[in-house]
Formats: C-alpha cells, structure tokens, sequence
C-alpha cells in the first residue's frame, strides 16, 4: 500500500476512534438523546463527499456503541437510527440546499428518532421516572457541595418545578429546541468542514439568512391564546400541549435571533471589543430578547434595517459630494 494510502486509513481510523470513545463517554455519563452526535457529524461528512460506504460503517460502530454501553439492543437501534440524521445532513450538503432547510430536515429527523425511542423503548413512565431520578441525584449531589442554604433550596425548587412537578409540560420541547440547536451546529460544523477540506460548495444561505417561515407566527398566537384558557380552566392535557408548543416556538425564534445577530455582525463589522460585550450580554442576559427578537423579525424584517443602517453608514463615510460623478 502507497504511503498515501497509510496516511488516509490512519486518518479514517482516528476519526473513528475519536468519534467512537466521545459517543461512548456521553452515553455513560448519561446523556443518552444527544450521544451519538460526535458518529452522526461523521457520517455527514462522509455522505456529504459521497464515501457512503464509510459512512454505513460509522452507522454500524453507533449501533454496537449504543447495544454495549446499555446492554440493550432497543438503544442500539435508536443510535443508528440518530446517526441517520447525518445522512440527512450530508446528502442537503451535496444538494446545496439552503442552510435553513438543513436545520429544519436535521431537527426533525432527530427529534422523530427520539419520539421512536420514546414510544417503542424508554415509555412515558420511564422518561418521567428518569426525570425523578435525575433530580434526586442532584439533590444528593449538592448535599455533597458547600454552598449557601438559600441558594441550594432555591436550586432544589427549580429543578424539582422542571423534573418532577411539570416535566411533563416541558420535557418535550426542551428536546426539540435541543435538537434544533445541535442541528444549526452540526450543519454549520460540517459546511464548513467539507468547504474548506474538501472544496465543496456547502449550502446555498448562510445561517445569517436562515428565517422561519412567517406562516409560523399563527401557531405562537395560538399557543398565547390557549395559554391564556389553560390559566383560566387548568387542564393537564392543554397544558402539556400548550408549554411543550411554546417552549418549542421559543426555540426557533431564539434561533432565527441568533442568526439576525451574525447577520448585524457580518454587515456591519463591529469592533471586537463591541462583539465580545454582545456576546457576554447575549450569554447572560439575552435569551428570551433573542426570542422576541426572532418572532417580530416576522413584521420588522430586522435584516432589512441592518442593510439600510449600513448603507446610510457608508454614505456618511464617502462625506458631501460622494456620489457626484467624476468632474462635477
């Protein structure tokens, strides 16, 4: 075998290895819905630069990872079908489709492979039990931490409100705005990857141009409104539906918030010292402004004002008389 071809069956091998031992360590440390993320960016890459038949073997050590690691075969099948979604995504990548119809098919995939392991593997019961669990660990775990009495107790009210008390309500849409982030971040990872190791195009938008459909609006005035009912005739059902919906919404507008603000950055070039005080304010503070600001993206078009604020910039910038011919 030429030189050239040790140099790329060592390269493939620490991909796999290195994929392999980080799904491996997710998956003991717990986080189960999201471990076999590190195999599912290989296998876009591979499918994306048209080697599928690495790509079938990356979704083969997922599927040995997940049956060892549980001693399940049920979870086994569930990280195959996980590692899919990077076919998903490498198969959008080649077809250049646009960088939000990638997040889109990626999130959904994800999160149906997910509801499957809901449905034919954890059941509600477990996925509630598991929640329980959680909690009690972590109580026992700040028992074990110094810290102030009042803020280990408010800590506990938090966690039990979230895990034990209306889990339910809100686990599955903080599954869903998850996956909606690990796919933004799996497509913008591998874009870049294979454009600038493999020269490929990538996708046809940036994630700057990413923008929710605006037909999407209806269904979070929906949700307010059947919040508002729900508050004045409270029903388990309703409100599981209801706090799941918006918890959901409230993820794809935060994203499209996310993608105004590295639209401003790129157009309008800030100072780094402007862009890292955003990016402290954002991380603190501007979770839910990033929300409000993806949802009246819908009437405001904030992009659009980005554009003219950057326009009537430079022409300030050229000074009187800038846009006069030669010779005026």
């Amino acid at each position: 075998m030429a030189a050239g071809g040790l140099v790329t069956v060592f390269r493939h091998t620490v991909a796999f290895a290195g994929a392999g031992l980080f799904c491996a360590a997710l998956s003991w440390a717990g986080a189960n819905p999201v471990a076999p993320l590190p195999l599912a960016l290989l296998v876009a890459v591979y499918w994306a630069t048209g080697r599928h038949g690495l790509g079938g073997v990356a979704i083969a050590c997922a599927i040995l990872i997940g049956a060892g690691v549980s001693l399940r075969v049920q979870a086994g099948l569930f990280y195959g079908l996980f590692v899919l979604a990077g076919a998903v995504l490498g198969l959008g990548i080649r077809r250049q489709w646009t960088f939000g119809a990638l997040v889109a098919a990626v999130a959904a995939w994800m999160f149906g492979a997910f509801a499957a392991l809901l449905v034919f593997h954890l059941t509600w019961n477990g996925w509630t039990r598991q929640a329980a669990a959680s909690y009690e660990m972590l109580v026992a775990q700040a028992r074990n931490t110094a810290g102030a009495a009042a803020d280990q107790q408010a800590a506990h009210e938090a966690f039990r409100w979230m895990l034990v008390e209306h889990w339910a309500d809100v686990s599955v849409g903080l599954m869903f705005g998850s996956f909606l982030v690990c796919a933004a971040l799996a497509a913008g990872v591998t874009s870049a990857w294979v454009r600038l190791r493999h020269g490929l195009p990538g996708p046809r938008t940036a994630f700057g141009a990413m923008r929710p459909p605006e037909w999407l609006v209806w269904p979070a005035i929906l949700c307010a409104v059947l919040w508002f009912v729900e508050q004045r005739s409270p029903n388990d059902v309703l409100r599981a539906v209801t706090w799941n919906a918006a918890i959901g919404l409230a993820a794809i507008y935060w994203l499209n918030g996310l993608s105004i603000v590295v639209y401003a950055i790129r157009r309008m070039q800030p100072h780094v010292f402007v862009v890292v005080a955003l990016v402290v304010f954002l991380t603190y503070a501007g979770g839910w402004l990033l929300s409000f600001a993806g949802l009246f993206d819908t009437w405001w078009e904030l992009r659009g004002r980005v554009d003219r604020l950057v326009a009537m910039r430079d022409k300030l910038r050229e000074g009187p008389g800038g846009d006069d011919p030669p010779g005026a």
